[in-house]
């Protein structure tokens, strides 16, 4: 099969692009409300190039087929975000408009959001196709060798910075705004607001994971390059593995399902085969989990209400109710884009990724902003107009509705085209020069950004990305550059399991 794939590539590649005008122009045509025809098609087109993506050849080790790949893990998202409210709909047990948190949810834009959701789909799909394949060779690449213990002492200063961080955290009491998005009162929320301590919190916690996930590629690394691991990749083991632990436990979801995504996935591209059974049990309790989080991180501890009522007050509460839940909450930011933009608030031409972007360099956004403006962001532009001026949570953003917000309705199968073109690259540098810690850093680092990316902002991998390959390149360059190669490297470890 996945030869079949590889060999319809010049086919698939014109298709692709014709697929995606159709649909463009489809929702440029403005069908208003929510047809069944358009919502099967667009589900159909959906599950063929799912099992396009799943199915082809993405293998970095000649031996080692990898199952929990990038594609998987974005697909599954991108089809609760985007899709799962129609399909309960078109079966019968749902109305895709619904939602317990959200009073307006725009349903008349339902055949527009599912288009334009099914073209980008499509365009992920191009992307990687554009990117092309390099096979995986059964002669392991030495072009660029790294010593065994060359990041010694690159292993230590992250645990030294990681756990100290931890700890400053820990004993400060810092608490990122995913913990508590629901919880906060409006005045709690404007005094957080005004004291900057959302901003302070949220950039602890970012450093926090990039350091996780630095840790975690070069765990994976070494267990991919010998099978063993040094003192320090135990004692980062150790540290990653409380800091997943402890962050799921107080409701941090999304930052633990990054070091989780960070940690299976490499393991599954560089170490170890994970089988379909394994992912299937693995996406169930995933989504399983993350609802009782959402559920236990809203209860009320003053008034002595403990987590197990919490999640008994919410089954007594919602039997009967049609609710789409927090995914779905994302979902109806997709289809009030269309009533924002252009007609209530202009394109952003660039200005939302502009402010994205300069998140990379500390302290510079503050340059870039005009103090008079509330709305730096889609996620700002897309709460006030979904929940109002005095709003106590955020809605946030999603990979469609921010590029769209900025370059309009084409603008988004570029973009997104291009983020299957990043990805395939990443895999085809790999398998090209060799496996370094910095290669494996940036595929992994890709694996679980863009595996959650359908829920956020187009530049949500662009800090983590940055700041992390800067620490390996300056260690390389401080410490590595002029240093002879005296090991040649080892071919991967691989276990088939």
């Amino acid at each position: 099969m996945a030869n079949l794939i590889q060999a319809l590539r010049p086919i698939l590649i014109p298709v692709d692009a014709m697929l995606i005008l159709i649909l463009c122009g489809w929702c440029a045509s403005d069908p208003v409300g929510f047809d069944a025809f358009i919502g099967w098609i667009s589900v159909a087109i959906f599950l063929a190039y799912f099992a396009l993506m799943i199915f082809s050849d993405n293998r970095i080790f000649p031996k080692l087929p990898i199952v929990l790949s990038a594609e998987l893990s974005f697909s599954i998202f991108y089809f609760v975000i985007f899709y799962m409210p129609y399909v309960r709909d078109l079966l019968g047990i749902g109305h895709y408009w619904s939602s317990s948190m959200i009073s307006k949810t725009f349903p008349w834009n339902g055949n527009k959001a599912i288009l334009i959701s099914t073209a980008a789909y499509v365009s992920f799909h191009l992307g990687i196709l554009i990117a092309g394949r390099v096979p995986p060779s059964l002669r392991y690449s030495a072009r660029e060798r790294e010593a065994v213990g060359a990041y010694n002492k690159f292993d230590w200063v992250v645990l030294f910075l990681l756990g100290s961080i931890i700890l400053l955290i820990m004993g400060a009491g810092i608490k990122s705004a995913d913990t508590d998005r629901y919880g906060l009162t409006h005045a709690q929320a404007v005094a957080a607001a005004a004291s900057g301590r959302n901003v302070i919190a949220d950039n602890i916690y970012v450093v926090t994971i990039i350091l996780c996930i630095v840790a975690v590629s070069r765990i994976v690394t070494a267990m991919a390059r010998r099978g063993s691991l040094s003192p320090a990749l135990i004692g980062l083991l150790a540290v990653v593995l409380f800091w997943s632990m402890r962050s799921i436990a107080s409701g941090d979801r999304n930052n633990f399902l990054l070091i989780a995504l960070a940690a299976a996935g490499g393991c599954a591209a560089f170490v170890k085969r994970i089988r379909w059974s394994a992912v299937i049990v693995g996406v169930l309790v995933l989504f399983v989990g993350y609802q009782v989080v959402e559920i236990t991180r809203s209860f009320d501890a003053s008034k002595g209400e403990s987590e197990i009522e919490a999640i008994d007050k919410y089954i007594t509460e919602s039997n009967g109710v049609d609710d789409n839940g927090s995914f779905g909450n994302t979902t109806i930011t997709l289809r009030a884009m269309f009533d924002i933009v252009p007609s209530k608030r202009p394109y952003g031409f660039g200005y939302y990724k502009m402010v994205g972007f300069s998140g990379i360099v500390p302290l510079v956004r503050g340059f870039v902003l005009n103090p008079k403006d509330k709305i730096t962001t889609t996620a700002d532009a897309l709460t006030l107009y979904i929940l109002g001026p005095n709003a106590v949570w955020n809605t946030g953003s999603n990979l469609i509705s921010d590029i769209y917000m900025d370059f309009g309705l084409w603008g988004v199968p570029v973009l997104i085209a291009g983020i299957g073109f990043v990805l395939q690259s990443s895999r085809n540098s790999i398998v090209r020069n060799g496996l370094t810690s910095k290669r494996a850093f940036v595929y992994i680092v890709l694996l679980a950004s863009i595996s959650e990316i359908p829920r956020y902002s187009f530049d949500f991998p662009v800090r983590m990305f940055v700041w992390g390959w800067a620490m390996f390149a300056i260690y390389e360059g401080v410490f590595l550059r002029h240093k002879p190669e005296h090991n040649q490297i080892r071919p991967p470890h691989v276990d088939m399991g």
